[in-house]
């Protein structure tokens, strides 16, 4: 009884009718501040989400968890058995061979710096996602030579070495499938008497993939493993080795394990370091935009202040009318605190439900599009965490309850006489 005594008179306070009416505007607008900020929080929080997880997961999906490199980079030569002892390593659950190409991709309308990598099929699809990103032919390299094109007019024959290529750089290049690109190295052996033209190679588009990174589709190309090493004139060698680990936070871990087993002149990175300023910035960015929309929190914070100590003085006669009646300083303290409370449990019940209802929305229907050479995403991602959300639902509720202390105090003060000889 003694708190639904209480229970009933926070609640008389704050729905104030006749001429108390406008403590309920009030009431009302404070409500709303907390529904803005936990919608706010909820939203902003969940695309920062989506941005990280998104990012990793596009990132991780074509880059190696791991990789193994040589000191002095000359690459890795007998890369089999360096390929069998890493295999070895706790953690660790598919490892690859790779060779690095930076070069110029040339078509008949444009040419364009690229990032070219050679791999072995059978292996690299135990490392990377990017197979599963083809949305036109093939991963197969060998596939030109399979089925191979009918001499053009003028006696030209398309080559049967084949490339594949990401969605914007193919569309930068102006080539489709089955097309011939030209790669070209950027090393010119000078020589005063004779000078040497740089390495020049063709290769028939055999596939396009789409990985939703601007960054990789725009400048990343495959070919087969031993092309790389022909066009580079390094058989039986490698630049390094790409890993794959079982839980991708224990990548530190485990290139630890790796570092120890391999020994110099080798040595492993984990993503954590080579995306290292990647990870940071968005980190930072998440905890700025948590301390910004934060304020606004605050502010309501400041509305339920103020809303409290009216109350107070609105209904200081009533206040001394129930210490005159037996209530206690504990019991008008709690009635102030139940103020609080109710205002902060209804303003982010509201904020939440109108937060999670927005987070579905965007995921579903997508309709803000970004520019993804700035953002490298061409949508909006939105990942809801429970963690994040039960954060924010305490974090609201603590502030609307801190912002009651001063008026349930000043309240709890007012002696009866005072307080009743101002009716």
């Amino acid at each position: 009884m003694k708190k639904s005594f209480e229970l009933f008179v926070a609640r008389r306070y704050l729905t104030a009718k006749g001429k108390d009416t406008f403590l309920s505007v009030i009431t009302l607008i404070s409500i709303g501040g907390v529904v803005v900020g936990v919608m706010a929080l909820v939203v902003v929080i969940s695309v920062m989400n989506g941005f990280e997880i998104d990012l990793r997961e596009k990132i991780l999906g074509t880059t190696a968890h791991i990789t193994v490199l040589h000191v002095g980079r000359e690459g890795v030569t007998d890369y089999p058995a360096l390929e069998a002892e890493i295999d070895r390593v706790e953690g660790v659950e598919a490892v690859a061979p790779f060779v690095f190409v930076e070069g110029i991709l040339s078509s008949k309308r444009d040419s364009i710096g690229a990032v070219i990598r050679g791999v072995d099929m059978a292996s690299h699809r135990e490392i990377s996602t990017i197979e599963d990103k083809i949305v036109e032919g093939t991963m197969d390299f060998d596939v030109a030579k399979k089925s191979p094109l009918e001499a053009k007019l003028g006696g030209y024959v398309p080559p049967e070495d084949g490339i594949v290529l990401g969605v914007e750089l193919a569309r930068n290049l102006g080539v489709d499938l089955n097309d011939t690109v030209t790669l070209i190295s950027p090393q010119v052996i000078w020589n005063p008497l004779a000078p040497v033209p740089p390495k020049m190679k063709n290769f028939r588009v055999v596939g396009i993939f789409d990985v939703g990174m601007y960054e990789f589709d725009s400048s990343l190309a495959y070919i087969d493993l031993e092309t790389a090493q022909e066009f580079l004139a390094i058989p039986h060698k490698v630049n390094g080795l790409e890993v794959r680990v079982a839980d991708v936070f224990d990548a530190p871990a485990v290139s630890a394990r790796i570092n120890d087993a391999v020994g110099l002149p080798y040595f492993a990175r984990d993503w954590t370091v080579t995306h290292e300023q990647l990870w940071t910035m968005l980190a930072l960015e998440k905890h700025t935009m948590f301390v910004i929309l934060t304020l606004i929190i605050l502010v309501a914070a400041f509305n339920i202040l103020s809303t409290l100590i009216m109350i107070v003085i609105e209904k200081t006669g009533e206040i001394g009318i129930l210490k005159a009646m037996g209530a206690t300083n504990g019991a008008i303290v709690r009635i102030f605190l139940l103020n609080g409370l109710i205002i902060g449990t209804v303003g982010t019940a509201l904020g939440l439900v109108a937060g999670l209802g927005l987070c579905r929305v965007l995921q579903k229907y997508q309709f803000v599009e970004l520019p993804a050479e700035v953002y490298a995403l061409r949508t909006l991602p939105v990942v809801v965490q429970p963690l994040d959300i039960l954060i924010i639902c305490v974090f609201a509720l603590v502030i609307s309850v801190a912002a009651t202390i001063y008026p349930a105090w000043r309240a709890a003060r007012l002696e009866p006489v005072e307080a009743i000889q101002h009716e």
